[in-house]
């Protein structure tokens, strides 16, 4: 098994090796050996999320599909609608990068070609699209947290257009930041004479010569504001809408009849808290998701040799398959959590299922 892909990139008489297995020569790192991280690229990053992908397209497209039956009257389906919009474009990005695997069964330098040309495109989709979800959700949680706090205030606010608007905004400005990345590298193909094939390598483009240094800096500060912001937001979130279902329930203890009556009017309806108890496991699936990206810019921060093609190199990319895979995990839950949690989506995709005939007695 050999997956030592290695991408070469060109500028002037300067070499700038991307792979997704460093080799030896580069890789110092005694903490995870090269056959130990060539074992985790095949069976994480290879299979194991190329499986999660597929799923995940199978769930979003699902989910899209639903959640226009149910139209677009209250906010949580609007925006519970762009992040799966969001989520499919990660998962199908990632599936088709990794179906270098398949193709390598069939034809190993094919795969290798196949798996150089997408790496700097439809893997990059993929980062893209997960900050523009993890700002979504970061939304989501704002917004729950809202409702719960001031319901009646902010529900004169928190209208439909309003949550489009913000929900569209937020994917244009995040997708926007990124945008950059693609004009970085150029393929070009080269004569392999071990191969004896021409094997596809990227080289800087004009752009990165006039704006690469400064634009890589950007990137890598965004790539890493996008999540941290999201993850604090959504776990000060969490904290407050726990808070203040905890202080209702109490409440409801010790209230007479006409105490009881009188503070229902005034708080969330069993309905609404229910919708905020089932974005609330949404929430803390995104806080799963990004609490190890997160932890390993702090890493990077502290320890500037945790990176690709430095001492920690081997580490770092077993770091980060393992976030690939919770990122694709992520996209591929929020079906299930809807059918259980939501008793409107279930009935509407059961009813779908059934052809829109009544249920059985």
């Amino acid at each position: 098994m050999n997956a030592h892909f290695n991408i070469t990139t060109n500028y002037g008489d300067k070499s700038w090796l991307m792979n997704t297995i460093a080799p030896d020569k580069i890789s110092k790192d005694k903490l995870v050996s090269d056959t130990a991280l060539a074992l985790v690229e095949f069976i994480i990053n290879q299979w194991l999320n190329l499986v999660l992908c597929v799923l995940g397209i199978a769930t979003n497209v699902i989910e899209l599909y639903v959640f226009s039956k149910l139209g677009f009257r209250e906010t949580v389906n609007i925006s519970m609608t762009f992040i799966a919009f969001w989520d499919l474009i990660r998962v199908t990005s990632g599936a088709g990068h990794r179906l270098y695997g398949p193709v390598s069964l069939i034809s190993p330098s094919l795969g290798k070609t196949w798996q150089t040309f997408t790496l700097l495109n439809l893997h990059y989709l993929h980062i893209i699209s997960s900050n523009v979800s993890y700002v979504l959700g970061a939304y989501v949680a704002v917004e729950r947290c809202l409702c719960v706090s001031i319901p009646f205030k902010v529900k004169s606010i928190l209208t439909p257009k309003l949550t489009t608007t913000a929900c569209a905004i937020i994917s244009v400005v995040v997708f926007s930041t990124f945008v950059p990345i693609f004009m970085v590298f150029e393929p070009i193909w080269i004569f392999n004479k071990q191969s004896n094939t021409s094997i596809m390598m990227y080289q800087y483009t004009d752009f990165y010569k006039t704006y690469g240094v400064r634009y890589q800096e950007v990137n890598q500060a965004f790539g890493a504001v996008y999540p941290s912001i999201s993850l604090a937001t959504m776990v000060i979130s969490t904290l407050i809408i726990s808070y203040h279902l905890r202080k209702a329930l109490k409440s409801r203890q010790v209230l007479t009849h006409a105490d009881e009556k009188r503070v229902k009017q005034q708080t969330m309806s069993m309905k609404e808290k229910q919708v905020v108890k089932m974005l609330l496991v949404i929430i803390n699936i995104y806080i799963v998701n990004l609490l190890p990206r997160v932890v390993g810019y702090l890493a990077m921060l502290f320890e500037p040799e945790f990176y690709t093609l430095r001492f920690y190199n081997n580490l770092f990319w077993v770091i980060m398959y393992t976030v690939f895979a919770l990122d694709f995990l992520n996209s591929s839950a929020h079906l299930f959590v809807f059918y259980f949690m939501s008793s409107k989506f279930r009935e509407t995709f059961e009813g779908i299922l059934r052809g829109n005939k009544p249920p059985l007695k």
